[in-house]
């Protein structure tokens, strides 16, 4: 099978994604359940969380393995895409202040102002104290939150990124910083709106980590680290209650 051209590979990558976005879209806004419920399988965080979380396994592996043959395809690799282990250690300090950075602002600004314009839609969200219900359930709430939230999420969202801007330049960029905050927030639909929209605008912030030096890891960690706070103040809150 003949090599298709960088620029055929590139927007083969982006039908790829668009495909993603139309079902995100689609599972929104209809009633019908999921493929994965069609088959009996519990992928609610709330539902089954180590059966949720399995899934997630699954499908970041298969993730991780279609960017990887999709940037052999326009001969790029992951460091192309801000992946480096130059001065690691401080690329993790940096992100990790933007995670606390962004939790607070979360905290104190974004969550109190949606709350106050839309107090009905707090409550739409899923019952998450389930996910704090059992100690157990600790190093699977790392894994996902290092795993699915810092690691697979934000290689996703960089992906998306460079390829629009590989396509449509700036523009494109830009368009894909937006709308991919957008679908990140519709992933997030069992929050209720409120949620929806601030893990669109906290999509938005993320994407601005990445953007400020290119540097994945930094993004990554930001990411990891917000993730990880919100798991253990949701323990501190929810644990034995």
């Amino acid at each position: 099978m003949k090599k298709p051209t960088v620029r055929n590979a590139v927007f083969l990558s982006i039908g790829i994604i668009a495909i993603g976005w139309i079902q995100k879209i689609f599972n929104y806004i209809s009633t019908k359940p999921s493929l994965p419920e069609q088959l009996g399988l519990k992928v609610k965080l709330s539902e089954n969380l180590p059966q949720a979380s399995l899934y997630i396994l699954t499908v970041g592996v298969f993730t991780f393995l279609l960017v990887y043959y999709l940037l052999k395809l326009t001969d790029e690799n992951f460091g192309s895409l801000g992946f480096n282990k130059n001065k690691l250690g401080k690329q993790i300090a940096i992100g990790a202040l933007f995670g606390i950075g962004i939790f607070a602002l979360d905290t104190f600004l974004i969550s109190p102002v949606l709350e106050a314009l839309l107090p009905n839609a707090v409550a739409e969200g899923e019952n998450i104290k389930y996910l704090f219900s059992k100690l157990y359930y600790i190093p699977i709430l790392l894994f996902m939150g290092i795993f699915k939230g810092g690691f697979l999420e934000e290689l996703w969202r960089i992906f998306v990124l460079t390829r629009f801007e590989k396509a449509f330049k700036t523009a494109g960029m830009i368009f894909a910083l937006v709308f991919f905050s957008v679908m990140f927030g519709l992933g997030h639909a069992y929050q209720g709106t409120s949620g929806i929209i601030s893990t669109a605008i906290l999509g938005l912030l993320d994407g601005l980590v990445y953007l400020r030096k290119r540097n994945a890891m930094e993004a990554v960690t930001a990411h990891a680290v917000f993730d990880l706070i919100a798991m253990t103040v949701g323990f501190i809150i929810y644990y034995g209650k």
